[in-house]
């Protein structure tokens, strides 16, 4: 945990760096609000987490904004504290300078918060969904409640100009290949910029990571596997197989190029480079 005395040392040290390097430290606070079971985010932080100053965060961001565009807040969840970020977006709006970051989708539940996305130029939220609208892991508490709603709530960020970075999560119980199918139709849409997905991973300091090793499931310790790409662990209904070992990544790009807009920009970039190829060719 680090004292009001030692995040002001490190505020001025900061200010005083080239915007190069504070360009990449823009934090409001680490963690998360939620204590999600496959999560290791607040095991890393603590409970205890303090915020910075809004007129020290509104510094370091001037300092950013000759260098980048839109700046980056590289906080867990710039949304753990509603009120707190409704005051840094206000903060925001006379800079005019366009932002993004990571926050979770209750987000847009809030319609002041909603319209302050909008006037202080948020451009980019990267949103943990982790699960679909009709995932078994529905079951879950936290953030998982608002899964319903996903698709709804996520249009209101759309409708004011907010992008989407979609990450999704594959391999919880529950969980089989119809889930891919089931995940694809979802992102199709939700028509995010980008579609991100992963293989659920038992985090070392998540309560996945202590239930699998208090079970026994866990079947490769070598830290290089944990990438969230590949299945490290035993799985009741994804046994470990050619498929899962070699073809996830391919199942990935598939979603990727077919659902998200970055995707398919990539895809029609590529054929019409091949379409130069083949009439420079022949």
């Amino acid at each position: 945990e680090c004292s009001e005395k030692e995040s002001g040392t490190v505020h001025q040290f900061l200010m005083q760096s080239p915007p190069e390097v504070v360009k990449d430290c823009l934090q409001i606070s680490p963690g998360c609000k939620f204590n999600c079971f496959f999560c290791a985010a607040n095991a890393l932080t603590g409970r205890s987490r303090p915020k910075k100053k809004i007129e020290d965060m509104i510094a370091l961001v001037k300092r950013v904004s000759v260098v980048k565009r839109p700046v980056v807040f590289i906080d867990n969840n710039i949304y753990e504290d509603p009120e707190y970020a409704k005051e840094l977006f206000r903060a925001l709006i006379p800079l005019k300078q366009t932002w993004g970051s990571n926050a979770s989708i209750d987000i847009a539940q809030d319609d002041e918060t909603v319209r302050l996305l909008k006037e202080s130029r948020c451009v980019q939220l990267m949103i943990g969904y982790e699960i679909d609208s009709d995932s078994p892991s529905l079951k879950h508490e936290g953030k998982f409640t608002l899964a319903k709603d996903y698709l709804r709530l996520t249009k209101r960020l759309q409708k004011v100009g907010v992008g989407i970075q979609a990450q999704f999560i594959f391999g919880f119980p529950g969980d089989s290949w119809s889930t891919l199918l089931r995940l694809w139709k979802f992102c199709l849409k939700l028509g995010p910029r980008y579609t991100i997905v992963s293989f659920l991973t038992p985090l070392p300091g998540s309560r996945y990571f202590e239930d699998s090793v208090r079970r026994g499931r866990i079947i490769n310790l070598n830290w290089r596997a944990y990438d969230i790409t590949r299945q490290v662990i035993e799985h009741e209904s994804l046994p470990r197989s050619w498929i899962m070992q070699n073809c996830f990544t391919l199942f990935v790009l598939l979603i990727f190029f077919t659902t998200s807009f970055a995707g398919r920009l990539a895809l029609v970039f590529f054929c019409v480079l091949e379409l130069v190829y083949f009439r420079v060719a022949t």
